[in-house]
């Protein structure tokens, strides 16, 4: 290949790697494999809402959710969901951690684990 043809060869190939995912800003700051990342804004992130509900219905106490505190996502085979949640029963409001995975095309999403957090 002559040096003109590679020129123009690299002229072809200048769009596609500009407007490659490798180079937005994501890249300079990638999540780490496994990881967890924290999710922003839970209170108006109406999919964290919604699996909140799931993992407060899936336990075998009677306990309404009153708030998402924080949450994190982790990328595995679908996604987990890792939450701090307040959920109040019969006596008073208290504070869980909540973890429900989930695979999103499928549908599918699973109470991993749900306890209190002692203060």
């Amino acid at each position: 290949m002559g040096t003109q043809q590679r020129f123009h060869f690299m002229l072809l190939l200048l769009p596609l790697l500009l407007l490659s995912p490798a180079c937005s800003i994501d890249a300079l700051n990638p999540p780490v494999l496994g990881g967890w990342k924290q999710i922003s804004n839970v209170k108006g992130d109406t999919h964290v809402q919604y699996l909140a509900n799931f993992a407060v219905s899936r336990t075998y106490t009677k306990l309404v959710l009153l708030s998402v505190l924080e949450a994190q996502v982790q990328t595995v085979s679908g996604l987990n969901y890792r939450m701090v949640i307040q959920a109040k029963d019969a006596e008073c409001a208290k504070t869980y951690v909540a973890v429900v995975w989930e695979k999103p095309l499928q549908d599918t999403r699973n109470l991993v684990s749900f306890h209190r957090v002692l203060s």
